[in-house]
């Protein structure tokens, strides 16, 4: 008996990930639009070149850049991957090959945006070679193995991205690691659809209370907090592009230029997501209120809970425009202390206008 025809699996193998991922899909490729008007339109703005290249001969930058990257698909894949909707099909006798086939071309078609950065800004040999290694780091991100196939497969993505090869000559390791990757990740996903876990909590009750409210928004507001990281980010790229593109070496005068373009992104980072805090306090303000929570142990746990992931981001940003800019360690920790106190000082305004919203 020959194998059954391969278009009525395609068929329903894309019918159930367009259900799964629909909402993340259009959160994600929403982002993505916004951030590409800010950047690549108008007659002076950007080109896909100009990014590829500082992404290969910055490390911090191409570090930056996988990492913001990988992080605001996360979520579509492991939803197009880990379907619980589709796992009758293992029963049926179709070959496993035609199912990985479907899912990597789900996982490509993700990942388009990628694609064409990369095919733009070096040409359609990097653009095919990034879109492989993109495709196996999400999917060993999702499968989260420990078999000595991922960990090889992993290792191998993070030294193509450390040395930045981004040509025919990765292409190979690249798609042999996103094979790799795409069978890991389809043999955990039904172990992987229970899984829920859980993040264990502690530390004073302000503490608790902001880890409360991170995690309930993680859980519920994720789609909105990567839309925040994205648009912070344009900023962090734009202020980059600037110095390199002014030659700008003035310690004082690059601090200037980070905190200037970084203002209006930051802002409106911390404004989604001290929005989002303020929201959910709002909701949970009568559970609270039974536990006999003060109303200034709130505020200070919102506080912290909304001024927490900008703390990181700015000083993230310090420290990339630090090493783009050649900056010295000294130089480099203030950037690193201004990026974080900027960003601090506009969730905590953020939050203010949010509460009193």
């Amino acid at each position: 008996m020959g194998s059954p025809p391969f278009r009525p699996l395609l068929l329903a193998l894309t019918g159930a990930a367009l259900r799964a991922g629909r909402s993340r899909a259009i959160a994600l490729y929403g982002g993505i639009l916004l951030v590409s008007i800010i950047l690549f339109g108008g007659s002076n703005a950007m080109r896909a070149s100009d990014v590829t290249t500082l992404c290969r001969t910055s490390l911090w930058a191409r570090v930056l850049l996988w990492a913001a990257w990988l992080a605001a698909t996360a979520p579509l894949s492991r939803a197009i991957l880990v379907m619980p909707a589709t796992f009758a099909v293992r029963s049926l006798p179709v070959p496993r090959g035609q199912q990985l086939a479907v899912h990597s071309l789900h996982l490509a078609m993700t990942q388009a945006p990628w694609l064409l950065l990369w095919g733009r800004g070096e040409g359609p040999g990097s653009g095919v070679a990034m879109l492989a290694t993109a495709v196996g780091a999400e999917a060993l991100l999702v499968a989260r193995s420990l078999r000595w196939p991922a960990l090889v497969a992993a290792a191998a993505l993070g030294a193509l991205v450390t040395a930045g090869l981004t040509g025919g000559a990765a292409l190979p390791v690249a798609a042999a690691a996103a094979l790799v990757g795409l069978a890991e990740a389809w043999r955990r996903a039904p172990e992987l659809s229970l899984a829920r876990g859980g993040l264990g909590l502690g530390g004073p009750r302000a503490s608790l209370l902001a880890q409360a409210l991170l995690l309930g928004l993680w859980r519920t507001e994720r789609a909105l907090l990567v839309r925040a990281l994205l648009v912070a980010a344009t900023g962090v790229a734009v202020s980059c592009l600037a110095i390199v593109n002014n030659q700008v070496r003035d310690p004082a005068t690059v601090a200037r230029v980070m905190l200037g373009v970084t203002a209006p992104t930051f802002a409106i980072a911390g404004m989604a997501s001290a929005g989002a805090v303020a929201a959910r306090a709002r909701r949970e303000r009568w559970l609270l209120d039974a536990l006999g929570v003060g109303r200034l142990l709130h505020a200070g746990s919102q506080l912290a809970a909304a001024a927490l992931w900008p703390l990181g981001l700015g000083a993230t940003a310090g420290l990339v425009v630090a090493r783009v800019a050649g900056a010295s360690a000294v130089d480099a920790a203030s950037l690193v202390g201004a990026g974080a106190a900027w960003a601090l000082a506009l969730a905590a305004a953020a939050l203010v206008v949010a509460r009193r919203a």
